[in-house]
């Protein structure tokens, strides 16, 4: 889109035709060869890149984003019409038998940047997380775990994915680790070692990262330490 109208305009499912069989058909074959690339050494997990924010990030760009997204009546009835596409990825998946029988699958969001949100919190629980127990929703039925993935400090809306249906969540040094694990200690959490210690060093400092990291991810079982 080259503007504000013909972004809050946009229909995605012009470029997304694809039917829940069709996509089941693509994913099961997908999925088959990701099982196949890993043999025993590991579980691949599936991903849906664009849950629902990062639909129009993606496609329009920060910029148009940031203007399209105030124009919130216009803008609803965009998020309407990408939420319908993920839920139709979301129940494909949700259908691949191996899958089914066992394994997880990642939905991402980048909701935030390092520091924060790009809107006011209350702007997402009007246009994004309104959506997600719709595309989390056959995942969930099928008893499929979602580990939910945000990049930036997405601490703010820590409980609103979790309240939406998530199994875990995945994400940055930025999030404080520690208090995540003692609210939800029977989640999934996966993070969160501050990537630019590790590329650095010195080792002591790399050390002592991970040792932070390992000491307060112990208040949840399921933790994986992750960068």
């Amino acid at each position: 889109p080259a503007s504000v109208d013909e972004a809050l305009a946009f229909e995605p499912r012009q470029y997304f035709p694809k039917t829940v069989p069709e996509y089941v058909a693509e994913f099961t074959a997908a999925y088959d060869r990701m099982r196949a690339s890993c043999g025993d050494t590991g579980l691949p997990l599936p991903h849906h890149y664009t849950t629902c924010f990062h639909w129009p990030l993606a496609i329009f760009g920060f910029e148009l984003l940031c203007e399209a997204g105030l124009a919130e009546d216009r803008f609803a009835a965009l998020m309407q019409r990408f939420a319908e596409i993920s839920a139709r990825i979301t129940t494909a998946w949700a259908q691949v038998p191996k899958l089914q029988a066992g394994g997880g699958f990642i939905l991402h969001d980048d909701l935030t940047m390092t520091s924060g949100p790009l809107f006011h919190p209350d702007w997402y629980r009007r246009h994004i997380f309104p959506h997600y127990p719709r595309v989390f929703a056959p995942l969930i039925a099928a008893g499929i775990p979602i580990v939910f993935t945000s990049d930036g400090d997405c601490s703010c809306f820590v409980d609103d994915i979790f309240r939406a249906g998530a199994s875990g969540l995945n994400f940055e040094y930025l999030v404080d680790l520690a208090a995540v694990a003692q609210r939800y200690p029977d989640k999934i959490l996966i993070g969160n070692i501050h990537s630019g210690i590790i590329a650095s060093g010195p080792p002591a400092e790399i050390e002592a990262e991970v040792r932070h990291d390992v000491d307060a991810g112990k208040y949840a079982p399921r933790f994986v330490l992750n960068i």
